[in-house]
């Protein structure tokens, strides 16, 4: 198979002959092989993992989508870490997965208060107008 991992600014990984690849999705953990049938499907935060004959890679990526057509895998994640080593890998990603998670809260508490000010500034507006 042809393994592409694709961000928005840029290709992460190209890689040929893969033999095959476990994924994360929503429902659970699955693995591609060559035969595989076409398929598309959203990914989850994770580790992706593919073996090519010098042996296995792992990639950690952010949510996703993964498409299969023929022998060519694509992954479009918003961010991804590629490593040789798993440990390597797994700390990358939860060093990186932490500082998402924290900005995360950070933008749900701003929209919270915007939200809160937008709505107290409608009864005020409601209330003299």
């Amino acid at each position: 198979m042809f393994l592409n991992i694709v961000l928005p600014h840029q290709i992460l990984l190209s890689q040929k002959d893969v033999r095959r690849i476990v994924v994360e999705s929503r429902h659970g953990s699955f693995g591609l092989l060559p035969l595989r049938l076409d398929c598309a499907m959203p990914l989850s935060s994770g580790i992706l993992v593919f073996e090519i004959e010098q042996g296995e890679q792992y990639v950690a990526i952010g949510p996703g989508v993964l498409t299969k057509v023929g022998d060519h895998v694509s992954v479009a994640v918003s961010h991804a870490m590629h490593s040789y080593d798993l440990k390597t890998v797994k700390q990358m990603a939860y060093v990186q997965f932490l500082k998402e998670e924290e900005l995360q809260k950070e933008v749900r508490t701003a929209l919270a208060k915007l939200e809160m000010a937008f709505a107290r500034n409608f009864l005020e507006l409601k209330r003299y107008g």
